[in-house]
Formats: structure tokens, sequence, C-alpha cells
């Protein structure tokens, strides 16, 4: 967040629902895809602080100084273009917010820190394939994913 106040946990709620984010499983929100991709999520979006749940009972008093957007790379098909989502839904939320890009030091997000990300997730779905195992497949998801959540 911008504000040293941080982001309320309504407007949370309301900039989620608004890039099409459902609050679901883990007590999150989920970017669900498409029936090709077996309505599994494709990406979440959590709490920074610890359990990193939203209890919905509990929203208009939450304040939290950020939110973290995530996605299990091998549970998706297609994970590049899922990035690029993924990408598009932060700086959405972030204007919808008033937050800020960060990586995991909490410096900002520059292009070139996105790009890196990218290479990396292309690596993970390429080394994959290399050993017969699609992205997004049910392979892979039982191999990798929280069925609750992919």
């Amino acid at each position: 967040s911008n504000s040293a106040a941080g982001f309320g946990g309504r407007a949370i709620d309301q900039a989620a629902h608004r890039i099409g984010m459902q609050y679901g499983v883990h007590n999150i929100y989920h970017m669900i895809g498409s029936e090709g991709s077996g309505q599994r999520a494709l990406f979440s979006l959590a709490n920074l602080h610890q359990p990193g749940e939203f209890d919905l009972e509990k929203l208009a008093e939450l304040k939290t100084p950020g939110v973290i957007l995530f996605m299990i790379v091998p549970c998706v098909p297609d994970p590049g273009q899922v990035f690029a989502r993924l990408a598009g839904a932060a700086n959405t939320l972030c204007r919808l917010l008033d937050g800020r890009s960060v990586d995991q030091e909490g410096r900002s997000l520059t292009p070139g820190g996105l790009k890196a990300i990218r290479v990396q997730v292309d690596q993970i779905a390429a080394d994959m394939r290399a050993y017969g195992i699609p992205p997004g497949s049910e392979t892979a998801v039982r191999l990798f994913g929280d069925v609750a959540v992919c």
C-alpha cells in the first residue's frame, strides 16, 4: 500500500471482484480458469499478513500493508500466458487500491524484474515438458498441486 494506513478489507474485496477473482478455498481470492483449464485457479490473492487469509466477517475492520498474488506454475496450462494475466491483474489492483508492486525483497518491481520472473516461469514450464509432464495436466496437478487450489 502507498498509504501508511494500508489496504482496507472491503476495498480489497471490491477490487478482487472487479478484476474477476472469486473468494474461495483457503479464504483467499482466486482467478479461475475456463472450462479448458478444468476450472482450476490460475492465480490467487492472499493477505500479506500470516496466515494470508481474509475473514469475510471481519473485512470491515481489516487493514493490511499489502497483498500477495501468486501462481502455482506447474498447475496451470500455458504458464507464461497466465503470468502475463497475473502481472496485468497486479497493475490493475495497484491502480484500484493505490498500491505498488514490489519483489520478494520489498523493492519496486521493474520491467526487468518482471521479465526475470517470466524467464523463471518459462524455464519451469520447459523443464516440465522435457520430463514429459505438460504444465496444467492432471499429472502435474497430482505431483505439484494443492488440489484445493490447483
